[in-house]
């Protein structure tokens, strides 16, 4: 990413309660940020009425054509994507498309970096053990078995279409609500825990703004620690 390029962020899966969460982070920061969406009418009025925001109106099966011509202007993009419902078929949508946008993105001569959610099914050699993760992940695999085969398929294909590309799966738990005022030992908002499952901080449960706040601060300051890996996120 070029450092003289104006900061313009891609965020997808914006209508979602993270996804809102990061967009208002975002704008706290006065970023340009563009949303590719489904529906604009399930964005909060607050942020189409934004002066920062621009909506592309699309799908992930129509993103050829209604998204990837302007993949060059953007710096960074913040996927919060993920399959949807427990009765799923054998498609992979999310797969599909994220194999398509980073083959698009490999052809760019300024590559935007990719920041994408991902789960603890998808595992990293630096874990450990810890039963509630283990029976948090039986019991996706045993209801919606569709569902994770999407989670393990896309991170696949970070793994192994990405090498030219900054990218960061950070892998979530259960997402909660953070209680209003928390602050750290700093009297700062707190920042949510990157690390790896059961390492000395991790914990299951995650409020979505502190993930939000990592996310943007990891896409917005130039942070490097956690390309091409897979955190695991957890709040403090």
């Amino acid at each position: 990413m070029s450092d003289s390029k104006p900061q313009n962020v891609l965020v997808l899966g914006s209508t979602g309660p993270l996804g809102v969460l990061i967009v208002k982070e975002l704008l706290l920061r006065d970023i340009q940020t563009t949303l590719f969406v489904r529906n604009p009418s399930k964005l909060p009025s607050d942020i189409t009425q934004n002066p920062k925001i621009t909506v592309i109106e699309g799908t992930l099966e129509s993103a050829p054509t209604t998204l990837h011509a302007t993949l060059s202007n953007y710096t960074t993009i913040i996927s919060t994507l993920g399959p949807v419902g427990l009765q799923r078929s054998k498609e992979t949508p999310i797969t599909d498309f994220f194999t398509v946008l980073l083959h698009a993105i490999s052809a760019l001569p300024t590559k935007p970096r990719v920041f994408h959610s991902s789960t603890g099914s998808v595992t990293d050699p630096s874990d450990k053990f810890t039963f509630i993760m283990w029976l948090s992940v039986l019991v996706i695999k045993l209801l919606a078995p569709g569902a994770r085969n999407e989670i393990l398929s896309t991170a696949k294909v970070f793994v192994e279409h990405g090498n030219d590309i900054d990218w960061t799966l950070f892998r979530l738990g259960v997402l909660s609500d953070e209680k209003e005022g928390e602050v750290d030992a700093n009297g700062e908002k707190k920042v949510a825990h990157a690390g790896y499952i059961a390492d000395e901080k991790w914990q299951l449960m995650t409020p979505r703004s502190q993930i939000a706040r990592w996310v943007v601060k990891q896409a917005t300051e130039g942070k490097v620690e956690w390309n091409k890996k897979m955190p695991a996120l957890a709040g403090i």
